[in-house]
Parts: C-alpha cells; structure tokens; sequence
C-alpha cells in the first residue's frame, strides 16, 4: 500500500509541475507536442489537436515536449514563429519558471488542510501556539557516532518522557530541562527516554557521553520544542501560505549549501533521500494520519520546486540562466554547447540519484 501511495504523490507532483510548463507554453502561443507522465515504454497514448498525451510505464519523472528546442532545427520550419526559441525570451523565462509556481501552489492547500486537521509544529508561532491542546520536545536531528544515533534515533521523534534508571524523572519537559538533565547524569548512568514515532510509543535506554572528563554529558540531539493542535479554517489557509513560502526559501538556501558542501566534498549524504527512502517516509507519514501525510505532500512539492529552480544544468534553473545569457548577449547560445552541459549535469543528477538510492537501500538491512 506504501508503494501505491508513494507512486500516486509523485505522479501528483510531476503532473502539476509539467502542467505548469504545459498551459502557460499554450498561453504564450507555442507548440506543444506531447505531454507525459512517466518515462518510456509508453503504456498508453492519445493525440488531442497537436498534442499527444502519454502515460509511460517508468513513474519517476515526466516531461512536455515544446515544439522548438533550438535554433539550427528550425532554420526551414514553416511552424518555427511557434517554437519556444522564437519566443519572446520573457514569455521563455515564464513558461520554465510555470512548474516550479505550481509545485508551490500545490504545497499551499496541502499544508493549509494539514494544519487544519491537525499539526505538530515548534512551538514559535502565536496561532499555532495559541490553538495548541499539547505540548512536547522534538528530536530534529542526531551527530553521526552519538549515543542517540546508535540508540536508533533519527530525527523526527517526540519525547513525552524522560527519567533516569535511578529513579529521578523530568517533569514538564523544556529543552532546558532536558539537556540539564542529561548533562548532570554520573558516569555510565542511563536514561530513559519515552517518545512517539508515528502512532506508536516506544522506550530507549540511552548512555549519555561527553567529549573529555570536564565537559558536559550530552546525547547528541537537536532538540525544538513543539505544540500540537488544530489550527481554525481560514487561520490554517494563512499559516499554510506563508509556511509554504518560508519553506521554499530554506530549502532552496540549504539545498545551495549542501551544493557548495558537495563541491568541495564535505557533503553529508545521509540528509538526502531517494526515491526508496522518500517511499519508507510516505510510509511513516501515512500512519501519522491524513494530516501528517498532506503536510508530507506539501514538504516533498516544496522541495521539488526548490531543487528544479536550482541554477544548474539538466533542471528548469539551469535553463533559465541560459535564457538570461542569451538576452544579454542578444544572440543564442550554440546548440552543441547548450546540449554538452545539460548532458554533463544529467550525468551528474543521475549519479547522485544511484549513489543515494544504494544509500537507501543499504538502510533497510
């Protein structure tokens, strides 16, 4: 069932993205030849005016064909005026940036009905915080090598409890509390922490360590405080809204320095997911409840905006900046040179893609 639901998300997500190129490459008056979801083999196939529509057996990815990738093919076209490289280079610009938009527009009424339904956010927000019915502390992430990574924890999971084996327990949990708590246990003294992670309560006995006899003892988090609760309508369509952008900005930030990480190879791999390990979260999210899988929706749509928009070769970021030389230079760029560097940063996404596929892979033994 993970599966099916995981194959619908992204064919959603791929179908609003071209959807977007499509009906605004329709708007500015350039032809479209196909409109795909999916990669070859084709398993079904329908032409309506000059398009021809096409669902393909591969469901990971999509694509529009635009009449008109390059000068030299058209040179003798008698089409050529509706091509997308005799466009107008604004109206070019708008049909690339289209997908991107509506990823983002996707993601706002998934959060909007996922806040409505029930939320689980840090606790900085006055809305959020002033509907909340509980309140809680999140693990956000864990140090490679720490006693919470070898203890199983991975980020995600809400601590309701802890105490230590002796006897002596936190009450009203604050990160405060918390990480004093931790750092005043005795030596080879143990905790025990009680958290959620999905629907179910588990229990971790966990080893607090620190780096030298004189400092602190630590387990290895990042920690937030969080509320839950349930968000009125009209209040949740204005929290999805400005959620979905704030989120956009961050992805797109961090995504730049995981980039500049990875040139200089410093990157840390076990941040990012394919599409096995984006398929398990689906999993996890789905047995949170409809409201914790929309807003897994909306995260995963956000990001995919965020990731296409990035200036680099192969994604719709990397075309516009092309677009942008050619204005500037007032002619195109050459065909042979255009398609060299998308082929080399196809390379390039494909091989992250394999690389953290094996990654996932390797996690589920």
């Amino acid at each position: 069932m993970t599966v099916i639901i995981f194959i619908f998300i992204l064919a959603l997500l791929v179908f609003i993205h071209e959807l977007g190129h499509f009906l605004v490459a329709k708007k500015s008056g350039v032809r479209v030849d196909e409109f795909a979801i999916g990669f070859p083999p084709t398993l079904y196939s329908k032409q309506i005016g000059e398009t021809k529509y096409s669902i393909n057996m591969i469901p990971f990815g999509g694509y529009v064909k635009i009449f008109g990738e390059d000068y030299d093919s058209l040179e003798n076209d008698p089409d050529k005026a509706r091509s997308f490289v005799y466009t107008k280079r604004w109206k070019q610009a708008l049909i690339i940036v289209a997908g991107v938009a509506f990823n983002i527009l996707l993601a706002w009424p998934f959060f909007t009905l996922s806040f409505w339904g029930g939320y689980m956010a840090l606790s900085q927000n006055k809305n959020f915080v002033d509907n909340a019915t509980s309140k809680s502390i999140v693990i956000l992430n864990t140090l490679p090598g720490s006693p919470a990574e070898k203890a199983g924890f991975k980020g995600g999971e809400e601590v309701i409890a802890l105490k230590s084996v002796l006897g002596e327990e936190v009450k009203d949990l604050t990160v405060e509390k918390f990480q004093s708590f931790i750092s005043s246990r005795k030596i080879n003294e143990s905790v025990v922490l009680t958290y959620l992670s999905g629907k179910q309560t588990l229990y971790a006995t966990v080893t607090p360590s620190s780096v030298s006899s004189s400092s602190p003892k630590m387990l290895g988090v990042g920690l937030a405080e969080a509320v839950k609760g349930r968000l009125p309508f009209f209040t949740a369509i204005y929290e999805g809204f400005i959620y979905t952008f704030k989120l956009f900005y961050f992805s797109f930030i961090n995504l730049a320095v995981f980039i500049g990480h990875a040139i200089i190879g410093q990157a840390n791999f076990s941040q990012v997911s394919g599409p096995v390990g984006l398929a398990k979260m689906v999993g996890t999210a789905s047995s949170m409840g409809w409201a914790q899988l929309f807003n897994f929706i909306g995260v995963i749509s956000v990001s995919l905006a965020a990731l296409n928009l990035f200036p680099f070769p192969a994604l719709d970021g990397g075309r516009l900046i092309f677009i942008g030389i050619e204005a500037i230079i007032r002619r195109p760029i050459k065909p042979v040179v255009a398609v060299a560097v998308n082929a080399v940063g196809f390379l390039l996404l494909i091989t992250l893609m394999v690389v953290v596929t094996v990654k996932d892979i390797i996690k589920l033994f």
